[in-house]
């Protein structure tokens, strides 16, 4: 157990041991979050944000692909989609 009585969503990720899914929930919301007008301008402006953005999306929807059983040809299939997205990302890092 937690040991509180209120939850935080960050809590429930440290206590999963999985402290970065809370920080990509901050990158990942912090136009919508955020205070000041950088957060709400940039994360859209550069085609750069707008991959990470993509990459961060695409990343979590085949993880949760992953927590059912599938088979073979689309366990291939998603791993040569995330390649793709590797190499989309790191052109852009550049």
């Amino acid at each position: 157990m937690i040991g509180k009585k209120k939850v935080s969503f960050r809590d429930a990720c440290e206590y999963l041991g999985e402290p970065e899914i809370y920080g990509d929930f901050q990158s990942a919301s912090s136009f919508v979050h955020g205070q000041d007008i950088i957060s709400k301008w940039s994360p859209f402006t550069f085609y750069s944000s707008i991959c990470h953005r993509l990459f961060l999306m695409m990343s979590y929807i085949f993880r949760t692909i992953r927590l059912y059983t599938i088979s073979g040809g689309l366990e291939d299939e998603m791993e040569t989609l995330e390649e793709e997205l590797w190499e989309l990302l790191e052109s852009y890092a550049k």
